[in-house]
């Protein structure tokens, strides 16, 4: 592919803590694979509605990410998870 990155940010639509990151868009998947791919530092941004939930297209797994943040409203039981698998989880503040 030819693309290097420091940092990766990337939304999703989908993250569950066993399948990893999914969108319904699997061209967006495929463009998000490169990406991760590319990086030496994934950063996911997800809100509380994108846990616990699986679309089409697979983008990644939960090893693949270095580092989450997520709004407040997150359920702390998937951020326990997702610490106990090595990834870092800032939570974003709120205004």
């Amino acid at each position: 592919m030819g693309l290097y990155v420091d940092k990766v940010f990337l939304a999703t639509n989908s993250l569950d803590v066993e399948r990893g990151l999914t969108t319904p868009n699997i061209y967006e998947a495929q463009t998000k694979q490169n990406m991760v791919k590319a990086g030496r530092e994934v950063i996911v941004l997800a809100d509380h509605s994108k846990f616990g939930r699986i679309s089409l297209g697979f983008v990644c797994p939960i090893s693949a990410i270095h580092r989450l943040i997520p709004d407040p409203g997150a359920p702390q039981e998937d951020l326990a998870r997702l610490k106990e698998r090595g990834v870092e989880v800032i939570v974003a503040a709120r205004d």
